[in-house]
Formats: C-alpha cells, sequence, structure tokens
C-alpha cells in the first residue's frame, strides 16, 4: 500500500498498542506469506518473487482515478509465476465512488479462479467528509464492484484510521485487511471486526525480484483456506472407482492409462501391473520392462529379438528368443547354433552371449536341445570302381581292383595284390575250368 507519513502506524508505535475498541488477535493457526505492491517497487521478477515463498501478490490498480502503470504488467507477471494474484484501490472519500469503482471492474473484469477479492484501500488522511459521509460512499463502491467483479471485496484499514474517520460496522462481514506495523506476533484490530484475513505487518520487508522496501503480508489460514478465497475449487485427494479427484477437483480415468486407482499411499494411479507402493520390476508388455515406483511405472524396451519374461518366479528381464521358445519357457544354460560355422552360449537368465566361429571344416549342429561344432565324417572305400580288384565278384570274367577278391569266369576266386591293374595274389583263378598258378596272370573274356 501507499503508505503516507504520519497516517499509517509505524513500527514500534507504543501509542498503538491495544486500548478500547480494539482486539488483539492472533492467528488461528497457519498462516500463508504475501506482499502487495505498485509502480513504487518498479520493474519486479516474479518468477524470483515465487521461489522466494510468497504465495501472493495484491497488486495496486490506481490511487482514485489515477491508473498505476505497472498495474498490467504486475497483474500479468504474478498470475504467469503461478502467485494467487490480488489487486487493491487506493480510495479517495471526495471522488465519486461508483467512477472508482468502474476503473475496478474495467481492470480486473469478472474474477477467475486464483483472483482474489478486489480490495479497497481506506486510509485517506484529513479525508474531508464525516464519517457517514465516508461510510455512505464505501457502501457504493462496494455494491459496484461486487456487481462487475462477482465477489464481495476486502476492506484494508486499520483501528487508528477506521474508528476516527468511518467509525462504522455495516462491513464487518466483509474480509478485514488490518495494516499494522509492529514486532508484537498479534495485531490488534477494530473490534468492529472479531478477526482478520490479511495484516500487512511491514512495509520494509526484503524478497528476491524486488528491489528495496515492500510491503509484507500475512493470511490468516492455510494455503487451502486462500485458495477457496481466490476462488479456487480444492477436493480432498481420492478414488472415486477407478478416478482420481486431484486437490483441484480434476477427474483422472487410471484406466486410460492401464492404471487403476487406490489409496494405499495416498490416493493415486497405480499402474495394473505394479504394486500400489514400493517398488518392484515387472513385464508391461511382452517386448517391454517396467520399473515400478509407487504405482508409477518407467518402461524400458527389451532389443530386437528379445522378449521380457518372469518365467521360473524370476524377476522381470529381457531373453533371447534364440535362447527361449516363448515367456513361459523357463531358461537354463546351453549353446545353440547361430548358423551352419557359429556357435553361442545361452546362460541360465537366457542371455544370449557372443558367437564363436567353429574350427575349419567343422559345422554346427544341434541335437537333443544341445549344439555343438563337428568335423566331417571320413569317406568309405568306393567298392564299386572299374578297373581295381575290390571285394565285389565279376559275371563274365570282369576284373575290380584294389586288394580283395576276384571272380573270373563262372566263379573261381583269388585276392588280387595292391598294384591292381588284373594283378593276382595269393590264391588260385579257375577259368572255364582251368586253374591258374599263384602269381600269374590270367587274361579275361574280351
Amino acid at each position: 500500500m501507499v503508505t503516507v507519513v504520519g497516517c499509517a502506524p509505524m513500527e514500534g508505535d507504543e501509542s498503538y498498542a491495544a486500548s478500547e475498541g480494539e482486539l488483539t488477535v492472533c492467528a488461528h493457526g497457519s498462516t500463508v506469506e504475501g506482499v502487495d505492491v505498485s509502480s513504487w517497487q518498479g520493474h519486479i521478477d516474479w518468477t524470483a518473487v515465487a521461489h522466494a515463498g510468497i504465495r501472493y501478490a495484491i497488486v495496486r490498480i490506481g490511487d482514485g482515478t489515477y491508473h498505476d502503470p505497472d498495474f498490467s504488467a504486475n497483474w500479468t507477471g504474478a498470475h504467469h509465476a503461478g502467485l494467487i494474484r490480488g489487486a487493491y484501490q487506493y480510495f479517495e472519500p471526495r471522488t465519486d465512488a461508483v467512477t472508482q469503482a468502474n476503473i475496478v471492474v474495467a481492470a480486473v473484469g469478472h474474477l477467475a479462479p486464483g483472483d482474489l477479492p478486489v480490495t479497497l484501500d481506506v486510509e485517506k488522511p484529513s479525508p474531508g467528509v464525516s464519517p457517514s459521509e465516508y461510510a455512505a460512499a464505501i457502501g457504493r463502491w462496494v455494491n459496484r464492484v461486487y456487481a462487475g467483479t462477482g465477489r464481495h471485496p476486502i476492506i484494508y484499514t486499520g483501528r487508528y484510521y477506521w474508528d476516527p474517520y468511518v467509525a462504522s460496522s455495516a462491513f464487518n462481514t466483509l474480509p478485514l485487511w488490518h495494516a499494522q506495523y509492529t514486532s508484537a506476533s498479534c495485531p490488534n484490530i477494530d473490534d468492529r471486526w472479531h478477526t482478520w484475513a490479511f495484516w500487512q505487518y511491514t512495509s520494509t520487508g526484503r524478497v528476491s525480484g524486488i528491489s528495496g522496501n515492500v510491503d509484507r503480508d500475512r493470511f490468516n489460514g492455510s494455503f487451502a483456506q486462500l485458495q477457496a478465497l481466490a476462488g479456487i475449487e480444492t477436493c480432498a485427494v481420492s478414488c472415486s472407482g477407478n478416478t482420481l479427484v486431484s486437490a483441484s477437483c480434476a477427474h483422472t480415468d487410471c484406466t486410460a492409462s492401464g492404471s487403476r486407482c487406490v489409496t494405499a499411499g495416498g490416493a493415486h494411479c497405480a499402474f495394473d501391473a505394479c504394486p500400489a507402493t514400493g517398488s518392484a520390476t515387472v513385464c508391461v508388455d511382452e517386448h517391454t520392462v517396467g520399473t515400478c515406483a509407487t504405482g508409477v511405472v518407467t518402461r524400458h524396451a527389451c532389443a530386437a529379438h528379445q522378449i521380457c519374461s518372469t518365467a521360473g518366479g524370476a524377476t522381470a528381464h529381457c531373453e533371447s528368443t534364440t535362447c527361449v521358445a516363448d515367456v513361459h519357457t523357463v531358461p537354463h544354460a546351453h549353446d545353440v547354433c547361430l548358423s551352419t560355422s557359429q556357435i553361442a552360449h545361452c546362460d541360465a537368465h537366457g542371455v544370449l552371449g557372443a558367437g564363436t566361429a567353429c574350427s575349419h571344416g567343422e559345422t554346427c549342429e544341434s541335437s537333443g536341445g544341445a549344439a555343438s561344432c563337428v568335423a566331417p565324417m571320413m569317406s568309405q572305400p568306393d567298392a564299386g570302381a572299374t578297373g581295381m580288384m575290390g571285394g565285389g565278384g565279376t559275371d563274365g570274367g570282369t576284373t575290380h581292383g584294389d586288394a580283395g577278391h576276384v571272380s573270373v569266369g563262372d566263379g573261381g576266386v583269388s585276392h588280387a595284390d595292391a598294384a591292381g591293374g588284373g594283378a593276382m595274389g595269393g590264391g588260385h583263378v579257375v577259368s572255364g575250368g582251368c586253374s591258374v598258378a599263384h602269381g600269374e596272370r590270367a587274361s579275361t573274356p574280351g
């Protein structure tokens, strides 16, 4: 607020101790810190103000018919910084009240959720009107502002001012913003009110984002109560079936994200595969591992040719489809063929190791669920090679090479020598009933 020397109470002013017509009223419980500002503060970094723990700001619209040049910037800036915002007008009792009220309505319009009721700043020194005229002018302003903004306004004043200049009980149902600069823990208010909504307790406060001194204020109540005064609907966080009701009364269908609404650990949406509280690792789907934390899941996709499995009671993990047939297969350590020339090892968790090439000339073969690199089989002698005597017989005197037997004519048999070419080894040959001696060459029929 704009403070005029000699009008507003000063810190440590002992003459402002509680006296007849005053009530010492302490906060009902918790309080909420705020500021009120005008063009006297210059440019304000509202983000820094919000980060300093300030929860609301009340900004000046003007003084009578004078418009504060920084109102729009402050009104918008406080809102964008996430603060609950309010506005006030310094009242000039000798200027038409409705004209002043119209300026207020034009500045803020119909108040929205997050906007505090507009405040009438009643502290003009030497107002020049009687208390009854003053009260009547305030009444006209209040009615017009209520009609234009949709909210009953707040009265800013102090016992030092209200009692001698207004002296009316007509507005004691409106919230009181009490001005008293003191180091006392509880203010002394005009006894026409029974309590205070706000208390401006110093004009020399310091807040990050604001250069120099700034008025500091306390709201008498919790932040939820401040939100209610600002028209913000609040709800108890709860579950309505599988719908989560937030503190701002927003409704979220948990099932839309594959979750359900749970109350364990405080109402929240918990992913269907996750426990309501604590942590866990689960399979979100066949190809995704999920890490759960208080019902919230973080997804991790398996690599190509991998599936998520919990077979055998294992913690969810990705397994190679080369190692297991499907998500229900319990993995075991074994070797597999990656190709006809490459072998690899699957560990007991279904994780596939790097492939290893088989030795030269070997091939990877699987048998009975196990794989190994196998050397080629040795070739067998060709028993039917022509021109060498072998182990077969002849019909009609045809000879066979290599050491073995030969049948000549109608059945004489002899062992052939290793030189082939028809040379016979030990034994004899029967040819047309004639014997051939060992080592002699026998001619076969042409």
